[in-house]
């Protein structure tokens, strides 16, 4: 991954996230938008030795793990609408 000194520009970070995302839908065997498919292509060709290429498959255990950190994350979000449900509640 590029040094994130070189990484501070705005339109920078947003392809490197978008990079990620794009990972993650090549993971789930997703097909990829041409566009995406062009931003893939590309960094590829500029980075080819990015840790992002590494690991393009992943192990049931990596899966399995993925899922559940995602359900975890998603936990987290509805727990912050639950605080402030509680929170209007108990102002009525």
């Amino acid at each position: 991954m590029p040094e994130t000194r070189d990484m501070l520009d705005i339109k920078d970070m947003g392809t490197v996230f978008r990079m990620f995302g794009i990972r993650l839908q090549l993971w789930d065997n997703e097909a990829l938008s041409a566009e995406d498919r062009q931003l893939w292509d590309a960094v590829q060709r500029q980075v080819p030795d990015w840790a992002l290429f590494k690991r393009m498959n992943l192990s049931e255990e990596q899966r399995a793990a993925r899922e559940k950190a995602e359900q975890q994350v998603q936990q987290e979000f509805d727990s912050f609408g639950a605080d402030d449900d509680e929170a209007q509640g108990s102002l009525t």
